[in-house]
């Protein structure tokens, strides 16, 4: 050994050194040992998530606020989620009040099961888990935990995660409890030793050049890859050929992106090297592998369900509304789905997706039937107004501004199917509306649910929709099975069947028309065909049966029923005789009662027919949704 003098794994790969002691009296003692020389890699590589900072202009309250297809400001890989509330930036230099993060890589499960995740932040948050929507923390708050469970088999999974901070402290944080680990843990990312993703989703590395002197003139060349991968390296992107080769332009390390082809899994041994030229001629090479696994990605096929119910028409209205008459129900409505119970959340949202949270109507149809006849109590609450009309008759009236509330009507229902009609208006602020029902078929004060609809007499018509779910934006649906000359109508879309698959992509496929050709009866059997792409940009599809039968079904209740119902219209305290129902007679006695300002009196029901014995109620209650 001599100092100053470096030593070479290439000139000896291992020495042997004698080391000899020698004390103040002249005794000695020496010793030998072998020291073994390796190479010393001139890079050193990291795996983990992929973090992605966004600096941000101006404020923001939701997810919707941030635009997460700009460049990032900051990027870098990380193995865990945890950034503690502070006043700070999460990244060096970066800002501290309204940014964004996108953390996005893999996870390995080695013991499958139910795993409930924790996402805290301040402010919103959200989590998405191999393609699933799993936890929604969004929104402008303070610092607050969510959880979602999800089932997990064995292997690698693919998480993203996004996070805004608006102004104030600012703190994100992931854990995970579940089979295999001990109580609540942060989610970690596998290092570089068990560097792994799935089909078709990126790994992320980070690559330092260590002791390597790199030029401007220095070239990399990352081969070795599945032909498909691409590459992301500084500004350039490459698609790596049947060569397997993609040369990094103008990349002096740092953050490489790699992504293998959604059909690919297996082990990659991919080898990066360098080359610098040296004056004189010649230049100085090297080389390292970079090894990982890509796993199967864990894909969830999309689902669809044919279902009936109420048919939801909503109408967007350009003014103020005071009453439900206020609303033009003889325009064409604005949206139409199918709904299997009325049960709208009081709420500051829309009823509909993408709908006006504000001045607004909405008109339910459909019908229930019944197995036991009775006396039946329909319970009708909405923030603003809402009537109910059963067989075409006012049963109950909850018209008018105001907010969350109830009234109620009985009815003396015989066996059989009846229609239902409710009709609501939102003016400003809060909106809500539910249809609740209680007697002798039903188990106590329920939600009224429709009948499904999945049958009708010849020559009638199908009021359907499609339940699609765990399906992308990019989905197509089609209906197989249908007799030829069905007509296919939803809003302005029509089309008409020829025996074969019908392609509903881009239409309202929440309420649909199916009028089957005239003349015909029996059953109808086809599959719901769905076509999407996975998380992953892997194709994923689902079929789904369902079965509609035309003829020999029951008749619908006639007209004439409405004969033996007897309807009891509600009447509040102070109501005039014209607000009265159609069975009620206002006495002198309520006349003065009415007039007097005693909040105890109200008029009374005076029955004109014997027979007619119930007494309507008028309920408030306090809603928790």
């Amino acid at each position: 050994l001599k100092p100053g003098v470096s030593l070479d794994h290439e000139d000896a790969a291992s020495i042997e050194v004698e080391v000899t002691v020698t004390d103040a009296g002249g005794l000695s003692l020496s010793e030998s040992f072998s020291i073994d020389v390796v190479d010393v890699n001139d890079m050193s590589f990291s795996s983990g998530f992929h973090v992605k900072y966004f600096d941000v202009d101006h404020s923001a309250s939701t997810m919707a606020d941030i635009d997460w297809e700009t460049n990032p400001t900051h990027q870098e890989v990380s193995g865990k989620v945890d950034y503690a509330t502070t006043s700070d930036s999460f990244w060096e230099g970066g800002s501290t009040d309204t940014f964004a993060v996108e953390v996005s890589g893999n996870i390995e499960v080695e013991e499958g099961g139910a795993f409930t995740f924790y996402l805290g932040g301040d402010d919103g948050a959200v989590l998405v888990v191999d393609g699933v929507p799993l936890i929604d923390n969004d929104g402008d708050h303070g610092f607050r935990t969510r959880t979602g469970e999800i089932e997990l088999e064995p292997g690698t999974h693919n998480i993203e995660l996004r996070y805004f901070e608006n102004f104030g402290v600012a703190g994100l944080k992931l854990e995970w409890e579940g089979p295999g680990l001990t109580g609540v843990e942060l989610v970690t990312a596998p290092d570089m030793s068990e560097a792994q993703t799935v089909s078709g989703m990126p790994l992320a590395f980070d690559v330092d050049m260590g002791s390597l002197n790199i030029a401007d003139d220095t070239s990399f060349m990352l081969e070795g890859l599945p032909e498909g991968t691409i590459v992301e390296a500084g500004e350039h992107t490459v698609v790596v050929g049947a060569d397997g080769a993609a040369e990094l332009v103008d990349w002096q390390g740092d953050m490489l992106m790699v992504t293998p082809p959604a059909d690919f899994t297996g082990q990659v041994d991919a080898e990066l090297s360098h080359s610098t030229p040296i004056s004189g001629g010649g230049t100085t090479d090297g080389m390292q592998v970079i090894s990982f696994d890509v796993n199967e990605a864990q894909l969830t096929a999309p689902s669809a369900e044919m279902v009936g119910g109420f048919h939801a028409s909503y109408f967007d209205v350009d003014h103020s509304l005071g009453k439900v008459d206020d609303v033009d129900w003889e325009t064409d409505p604005t949206y139409e789905e199918i709904v299997s119970e009325i049960n709208y959340e009081n709420s500051a949202g829309s009823f509909w997706e993408g709908g006006s949270t504000d001045t607004f109507g909405a008109k339910l149809e459909g019908q229930v039937t019944i197995d036991e006849g009775g006396t039946y109590n329909f319970f009708a609450g909405g923030d603003d107004g809402v009537a109910l009309y059963v067989n075409g008759k006012e049963v109950i009236d909850n018209d008018g501004l105001h907010g969350f509330r109830t009234r109620s009507g009985e009815i003396d229902l015989e066996p059989g199917t009846y229609d239902i009609e409710v009709r609501y208006f939102e003016n400003y602020g809060h909106a809500g509306l539910k249809l609740e029902w209680e007697g002798p078929d039903t188990d106590g004060r329920e939600v009224v649910q429709a009948d499904p609809a999945i049958a009708t007499e010849e020559n009638g018509t199908f009021e359907v929709g499609i339940d699609l779910s765990g399906a992308s934006d990019q989905a197509t649906v089609t209906l197989d099975g249908l007799p030829a000359n069905t007509i296919v109508m939803s809003g302005e879309d029509a089309t008409l069947s020829d025996g074969g698959p019908v392609d509903l992509t881009g239409w309202n496929i929440d309420f649909l028309e199916l009028s089957p050709p005239p003349g015909f009866e029996g059953a109808i059997s086809g599959e719901i065909l769905v076509a999407d792409v996975g998380f992953n940009g892997a194709p994923v599809s689902s079929s789904s049966a369902f079965s509609l039968t035309v003829g020999e079904v029951a008749d619908v209740q006639s007209d004439e029923m409405t004969e033996v119902l007897e309807v009891f219209a509600g009447i509040e305290g102070g109501a005039a005789q014209a607000d009265a129902g159609w069975d009620a007679e206002i006495g002198e006695d309520d006349a003065e009662a009415e007039g007097s300002g005693d909040v105890m009196a109200e008029p009374t029901v005076n029955s004109v027919d014997s027979e007619i014995g119930g007494v309507d109620t008028e309920t408030y209650e306090r809603v928790d949704w």
